[in-house]
């Protein structure tokens, strides 16, 4: 049914297994899937099908049928009438169906059971193809439409239909198809689950595909889903899942859902006892009550396998992790915000698959991680954290695999088993972060892989921000060097990241004391990376003054790139120089435009504390824009600047002007009439404070 070459995906060969009735339960209580899972296991230990690794986790999650084996499932398909492959190029196969003489029956007495349509325009099928719909138990369309071979509505017998790469809104009548067990719809175009909502009628439907390939999301699932009672596996994308109606899946066993309004679905979610894969991506903030809820949510899970959480916005907030109960049998874990400090390795005595991305790395926390008993396939994602981690030898006593954003030593004995390595040095500190160089930590590049009698293979990315090339160099040759000393002689792999911002020896100077210009006309939103780059040139600084031309800025946006220099100063130069700053060319600042409308929650003190941080000069100015505003509104947020001025130590003369007095809101409350001289055009005349 599949094209040749093609990487076909387990579960959705499962679920086709499932759909057609080739599978059948043992024993009461078990589950299809289960079961299925051993015919597909069976099938790799016999080499009938080749395993394919998931690039991501190694995990063996697809196929490939090899061509031999592919040659003679079409001689099998031939003689016993299985399948009519309709390809680009017409198939041995296929043509032994069709063709009426070499079946040995009547044209109109053929029998086509299952169809598959790979890129065949239809005026290229012959006529005598598809002569009995009604009889087709499978369809799998791959850039074709079905409705121009028959009308959908005439395979009344469909157990399974696949369409990839077509628009959705041809296939008419889907809720007449009562047998149908399997749906998959693959677009390619921004449209609704229009067709998907006559479906309700398909009472012995288990899997629902929905695959959008666009950045579109129809507002929320047809109704018409909810009724589906039998269905095990859903995978959709859709804006929001509303109250007690995903709840209603009783059955469904694998969810794979995109949101982007969480308030609702994660409520939901715990009526899914069910539930063996859980994929979701909220492309939304999950914060608060929602973490709580979704906590909650998925300790009600215990019957899950798979765990899949991310988020495209804000990150899940860390604490709702430790309020989780994770489920006995959880064999894969995904997700971000997932301190391993709160992980008890006695409740995750099946994980083998672990894939965390956090904010920083502690040392405790690789400790945890280290101990988890079956644990094969490690990735680490961080954005700072402790470098250098000892690996004692009773740690990863089953790994293979093991990706991380920092480096391991691996001591006699640990990781006896592990196969893949991939590694990241750090040369120096990266731009806004604390973490140390690698070399700080592991002296001579040391990592122990000398003690990993196993090691196939080693990849090692190396940071080479603001480092010299001949440190480079070096941290390459000594990494080389362990790799050939190792009897198994590993494949090697080193990458350099941000290469573009290593120093060469002629570029770094001696100089202890320096000056340097900054124009705010050249810094484009605050990207402050080239003024970095050449203070990190200097290595052996101690101080350093900063004369900021100030033309053409707000007075605000120079405090922003004041801090932004004396931050970067402290936390990516090694000496942690000191700044100094001299402000050029106040009298041509800009005038800063304040929105009443989105202060409404200005705090006087925290103004008047914000304020005392900085320097000011003689004037400083703003436009109170007053639109969408009361008058009571604007008044506070003068009073409020003008309190902030006076108990400043500098006293910066404050120059309020309004605009759109004209457009400000009535408020019942305020009788008084504007005040104050006003010009041609009704806006207020600047006052001095």
């Amino acid at each position: 049914m599949y094209p040749e070459d093609r990487v076909i995906e387990k579960s959705k060969l499962i679920w086709r297994w499932i759909a057609e009735g080739f599978v059948q339960l043992q024993k009461e209580g078990g589950r299809l899937f289960e079961v299925a899972e051993k015919y597909f296991n069976e099938l790799l230990n016999r080499s009938m099908i080749q395993a394919v690794e998931n690039e991501r986790d190694s995990i063996i999650d697809s196929c490939l049928v090899h061509d031999i084996v592919l040659d003679l499932i079409r001689d099998l398909s031939a003689e016993e009438n299985f399948v009519t492959i309709l390809g680009e190029k017409q198939c041995g196969s296929s043509e032994s169906v069709t063709r009426s003489e070499e079946v040995g029956h009547h044209a109109l007495e053929r029998k086509v059971r299952r169809l598959s349509i790979q890129r065949r325009l239809v005026e290229d099928i012959p006529q005598y193809t598809l002569c009995k719909p009604e009889m087709v138990r499978s369809i799998h369309s791959i850039s074709s439409k079905i409705e121009d071979i028959a009308p959908v509505s005439e395979f009344q017998a469909c157990r399974v239909l696949v369409t990839e790469r077509q628009n959705s809104r041809g296939l008419k009548h889907l809720g007449r198809l009562l047998h149908l067990r399997y749906l998959e719809i693959v677009m390619h175009y921004c449209e609704d689950y229009g067709p998907i909502k006559e479906i309700e009628n398909l009472k012995y439907l288990q899997t629902l595909r929905l695959q959008n390939h666009t950045d579109f999301f129809p507002d929320e699932l047809p109704p018409a889903i909810f009724k589906l009672r039998q269905l095990m596996c859903l995978h959709a994308k859709v804006r929001m899942v509303r109250a007690d109606t995903i709840g209603k899946l009783e059955f469904l066993e694998e969810l794979n859902l995109e949101v982007t309004k969480a308030d609702e679905f994660v409520v939901e979610l715990r009526k899914l006892t069910r539930l063996r894969v859980l994929n979701i991506t909220f492309h939304c903030a999950v914060k608060g009550t929602l973490c709580k809820a979704l906590a909650q949510s998925l300790s009600s899970l215990q019957e899950m396998r798979e765990l899949n959480v991310s988020s495209t916005e804000e990150i899940i907030r860390t604490t709702m992790w430790e309020d989780w109960e994770p489920p006995r049998r959880l064999w894969r874990l995904a997700t971000c915000n997932f301190y391993p400090r709160v992980m008890n390795p006695s409740r995750f005595l099946h994980l083998c698959y672990l894939s965390l991305f956090i904010p920083v790395v502690e040392e405790n926390d690789l400790e945890n991680l280290a101990q988890l008993p079956e644990l094969l396939f490690l990735s680490l994602g961080c954005c700072d954290g402790h470098q250098g981690y000892v690996v004692a030898d009773t740690g990863f006593k089953k790994l293979r695999i093991c990706k991380v954003r920092t480096t391991f030593k691996f001591l006699q004995g640990a990781a006896p088993r592990l196969e893949s390595l991939s590694i990241e040095v750090f040369m120096e500190r990266e731009e806004c972060l604390s973490r140390k160089p690698t070399r700080d930590a592991i002296p001579d590049f040391d990592f122990g892989l000398r003690n990993l009698p196993r090691l196939k293979q080693v990849r090692v990315t190396i940071q080479c921000s603001y480092s010299l090339h001949s440190e480079v160099e070096e941290a390459e040759a000594v990494v080389r060097r362990a790799v050939e000393d190792h009897p198994n002689r590993p494949a090697l792999q080193i990458t350099r990241a941000n290469d573009d911002y290593m120093l060469s020896e002629d570029q770094v100077k001696p100089d202890k004391i320096i000056r340097l210009p900054v124009s705010m006309r050249d810094v484009v939103f605050h990207d402050l990376s080239n003024h970095v780059k050449a203070m990190l040139h200097y290595r052996w600084l101690e101080e350093i003054t900063y004369d900021i031309d100030c033309e053409g800025a707000t007075y605000w946006e120079v405090l922003n790139v004041e801090e932004g220099l004396r931050d970067a100063a402290t936390t990516i130069h090694l000496n942690r120089p000191n700044v100094l700053t001299n402000l050029i060319n106040q009298d041509k600042l800009k005038t800063e435009e304040l929105n009443v409308w989105e202060l409404e929650d200005y705090d006087p003190q925290s103004t008047i504390q914000a304020w005392q941080k900085h320097r000011f000069p003689e004037k400083i100015s703003f436009l109170i824009n007053c639109d969408d505003a009361r008058l009571w509104e604007v008044e506070k947020l003068e009073s409020v600047l003008t309190h902030a001025a006076a108990v400043h130590p500098d006293r910066p003369v404050l120059l309020m002007n309004r605009i759109n007095e004209d457009k400000m809101v009535s408020d019942d409350c305020h009788n008084s009439e504007l005040g104050g001289h006003h010009d041609s055009v009704g806006n207020k005349k600047p006052t001095e404070s």
